[in-house]
């Protein structure tokens, strides 16, 4: 609760208006960072960079600004439940099977629609990319 009132007596000592939804605004994002600079107190260095990104994530997911689809596929990976139906892979020198997977995946994803035949086209500037 102190952290709370803090937040509250912090945000009216450096802003002033009359608006509700600007007062909401300011609240909410000292508030956001007091609970971000109090829980970094408690952590070690390391953590602290995933710390912030999880809570950007939490803030976007709460302002409907991140695909969930997208994001659940950078935490998990894609998950292959049909490999027969899967297209070989095009460049197994020097590209992993698991890989292969994690881009065919990929592809079902709207926003990276065509990368796996963009792979099967264009293997020579893909494989600069990578390597």
């Amino acid at each position: 609760i102190h952290l709370f009132n803090l937040s509250i007596n912090k945000s009216a000592e450096n802003v002033r208006t009359d608006s509700i939804q600007s007062r909401v605004k300011t609240l909410n994002d000292w508030h956001t960072l007091a609970v971000y600079n109090n829980t970094c107190r408690g952590l070690f260095e390391k953590h602290k960079l995933l710390f912030a990104f999880h809570m950007c994530v939490r803030i976007l997911q709460a302002k409907s600004e991140i695909n969930l689809d997208e994001y659940t596929f950078f935490l998990k990976g894609g998950q292959v439940f049909d490999k027969e139906s899967q297209t070989p892979n095009p460049c197994p020198q020097w590209l992993s099977e698991k890989s292969w997977d994690n881009i065919y995946e990929l592809d079902k994803l709207l926003a990276f629609h065509g990368m796996a035949s963009s792979f099967e086209g264009l293997p020579g500037q893909w494989r600069e990319f990578y390597l």
